[in-house]
């Protein structure tokens, strides 16, 4: 949200042990990337966007930026992240969200 796009991208995302990097093949590039420890908070949520409502994995960093991925499984998503960083021994709050944050 905050990383100064003005459209949603399509990409593949990867949670290893130490960072959180999204990538997409066509072209070829890494469009976010960030060490796990730099993730302060994350939660999921309806987003709504343009008039389309999807599920989305929210990420509030260290910095004080908000990133937000848009996944029909998010839920999945902020499972696994949770996951890695309670074995990578990050701390991290759980994001309070309402039920749709708009984006219109």
């Amino acid at each position: 949200v905050e990383l100064g796009w003005t459209k949603w991208r399509p990409g593949r995302l990867y949670i290893t042990d130490r960072r959180l990097i999204l990538t997409r093949a066509v072209p070829d590039e890494i469009l976010f990337e960030t060490p796990l420890v730099q993730i302060a908070a994350l939660g999921t949520a309806l987003h709504s966007a343009r008039g389309v409502v999807a599920d989305a994995l929210h990420l509030r960093l260290m910095d004080g930026r908000t990133v937000v991925l848009r996944s029909s499984r998010s839920g999945l998503l902020a499972a696994a992240a949770r996951d890695v960083l309670r074995r990578a021994e990050c701390r991290f709050e759980e994001l309070s969200i309402g039920d749709v944050v708009d984006d219109d």
